[in-house]
């Protein structure tokens, strides 16, 4: 479920305006980023747990510590767009005037509208 935030444009500065877009598109970025690392990440870790089965000569602990290389940039990846998630809900909790809606996608359940807060 995405959420849409309107604000009136005299309860918000210019400067301030600037920060949350760019909060917003950092955000944006962040995320794309993550999905496409996370989608290349999970081939190779694939491959990785696929060569370690029918392989017995990989070392189990080398096994394991490189899947774990793999894993550890997408949790990095997460961490940083939830930060910015964080950074971006602030800004806005800080501007008065700002509405918050919930809008459910094309695939969303149509009562998670019903369970909004």
């Amino acid at each position: 479920m995405s959420s849409v935030t309107s604000i009136r444009a005299a309860a918000v500065t210019q400067k301030d305006l600037n920060s949350i877009l760019a909060d917003y598109l950092a955000l944006y970025e962040t995320r794309v980023f993550r999905q496409l690392l996370v989608s290349r990440l999970a081939i190779v870790a694939c491959g990785i747990a696929l060569t370690g089965i029918f392989v017995d000569r990989l070392a189990h602990s080398l096994w394991w510590i490189s899947l774990a290389l793999c894993l550890t940039p997408a949790v990095g990846a997460w961490l940083v767009e939830r930060r910015l998630e964080h950074r971006l809900a602030h800004r806005l909790d800080g501007v008065a005037g700002a509405a918050k809606s919930a809008t459910a996608a094309e695939d969303d359940d149509p009562a998670a509208l019903k369970r909004k807060s």
